[in-house]
């Protein structure tokens, strides 16, 4: 990843192959946490990428926040 993203960003970890929030920037790791809530991981910033436009919508839409009622 060339540029780091503002917090909140819809990335892909490439190396589990979901979709994630970015949180912060941290000793050369990237913070991320499943949209919608959970526990945060790391990543090394090689292993992730930038949502597109598309995935960011489909990504967003098939996740409950939080504590929402099912």
């Amino acid at each position: 990843m060339d540029k780091m993203p503002p917090p909140g960003t819809i990335l892909k970890d490439l190396t589990r192959d979901v979709y994630c929030e970015f949180q912060a920037f941290l000793n050369g790791e990237l913070w991320l946490r499943p949209i919608g809530g959970g526990r945060e991981w790391t990543a090394r910033p090689d292993d992730v990428r930038r949502a597109t436009y598309a995935e960011t919508n489909r990504a967003r839409a098939g996740k409950p926040k939080a504590g929402a009622a099912r």
